[in-house]
């Protein structure tokens, strides 16, 4: 494999472990500041209300309750409440991460066909 093409593969790679990670390498910083953003939006917004709902519905237990029946009651119940939100955030990960690993390979095969060398945003 020619020194390119490991070039190529690394850079998806990159994108496949974080996406907008790829963007970065190639020089599009403020595209993969935007997918690295919305990637973080949709795992943290899930996660801070799956949170705040269990948290909500245990408030009155005591140290020696924390893993008792209450908090195993109120998954199931928190599921409920978020799990539209939960799977759509992870339908959008998933998007964002496979798009990000399709265009940083075609942006470097493109770089290298056409001579640019990833000065683009």
């Amino acid at each position: 494999m020619e020194p390119r093409e490991k070039h190529r593969v690394a850079l998806a790679m990159q994108a496949f472990i974080f996406p907008g990670a790829g963007y970065f390498i190639i020089g599009r910083k403020l595209k993969g500041m935007l997918v690295v953003l919305a990637t973080c939006y949709l795992l943290i917004l899930p996660l801070v209300r799956f949170t705040r709902t269990m948290f909500a519905l245990t408030v009155p237990l005591s140290a020696r309750d924390a893993i008792g029946p209450g908090v195993l009651k109120s998954f199931p119940l928190a599921w409920a409440a978020h799990k539209e939100l939960i799977l759509w955030s992870l339908v959008g990960v998933v998007i964002l991460w496979v798009f990000g690993i399709i265009d940083v390979w075609y942006a470097s095969k493109r770089e290298k066909q056409g001579g640019h060398h990833g000065m683009h945003t």
